[in-house]
């Protein structure tokens, strides 16, 4: 909890867009992120042969996304199991996300908005992460299931949904499977398939390295005495600064379509109390694309023991 002389501070920084951290109201913090494919894949990034392990060597695909400062740390994880696809879509696979907390050991934390997180999560991205169609295998007999699960290690930062975006972002782009080939079976039944261990001939989800992120604005209420009632819109805020926040508009972007400068909006969501007017809501996504139109800067290197690391700076 922050006082209202803290609120007060906050909320007028930010109206001269000048925040607490210096930044300015569409500017985001930069994540790291580490990530890598099988450890039995050698990286491309370099002429080296050089292998970069992932974060979790027992899952498909896996990725770490936190701030420097520690305040915000995520662990993603990726794992595929064969299944019987569903009746009424016998030709197309599945995913389902699970996300679980290390809670503080004073148990600081927010038990509705821990439990509304994976719903949230699910809705806004299951639908746009990867075609369900890729993930066939034999159709009427075998598909893939992918789990992802997430594991928020610290949430003190702020912009939760918005790291766990780029983690699953990560590990998904990072995910491999075995090469499967199909055999028909002797008494003409079900076909057998044959798996490929070597795991250098393991084969990336296409499209799975397009999947979109999540861009958060809060919309804080002006003091009075300001002489304006138009909301006050920042991006990625930190804890402090949701806790001014009269209501957050999660706003879903899909880079795919690279012929496009501006990403496409294909998912929004809002969160808190009070309506959003349809024009304020205009101003939202506007302010959401402006800050996000420019191709995401990815500088990648070598180091902590060989794990591939990428700073994402999206604006």
């Amino acid at each position: 909890m922050i006082s209202n002389s803290e609120k007060d501070f906050i909320v007028d920084g930010c109206r001269e867009n000048c925040r607490q951290d210096g930044r300015t109201r569409n500017e985001i913090r930069s994540y790291m992120t580490i990530s890598g494919s099988n450890p039995s894949i050698e990286s491309n990034d370099d002429d080296s042969s050089e292998q970069h392990h992932p974060p979790l060597v027992l899952s498909n695909g896996s990725a770490r996304v936190f701030l420097a400062t520690g305040e915000t740390h995520v662990l993603v994880s990726v794992k595929a199991e064969l299944m019987t696809p569903a009746m009424s879509h016998p030709d197309c696979g599945a995913l389902d996300i699970h996300v679980d907390y290390m809670h503080n050991p004073q148990g600081m934390t927010n038990s509705k908005k821990d439990d509304s997180m994976a719903p949230t999560i699910a809705s806004l991205l299951l639908p746009h992460l990867v075609d369900p169609k890729q993930l066939c295998v034999v159709p009427h007999h075998f598909v893939w299931k992918l789990h992802l699960d997430v594991m928020v290690l610290a949430s003190n930062g702020g912009s939760l949904l918005d790291a766990c975006s780029l983690g699953i972002q990560a590990a998904l782009r990072n995910t491999v499977l075995p090469q499967l080939t199909p055999e028909a079976a002797p008494d003409g039944g079900r076909p057998i398939l044959q798996i490929d261990a070597d795991l250098q001939n393991a084969v990336p989800i296409p499209g799975s390295e397009h999947a979109p992120i999540i861009s958060t604005v809060s919309l804080l209420k002006p003091n009075a005495g300001s002489g304006s009632a138009t909301p006050i819109l920042i991006l990625d805020a930190t804890q402090q600064e949701e806790a001014c926040a009269v209501s957050q508009v999660h706003v879903v972007l899909d880079r795919s379509n690279q012929n496009q400068k501006e990403p496409l909006i294909c998912a929004i969501h809002k969160a808190g109390g009070g309506a959003l007017p349809f024009s304020l809501l205009q101003d939202v996504t506007s302010f959401v694309l402006e800050a996000n139109g420019g191709a995401a800067k990815v500088c990648s290197g070598s180091g902590h023991e060989h794990l591939l690391q990428e700073t994402f700076l999206l604006q």
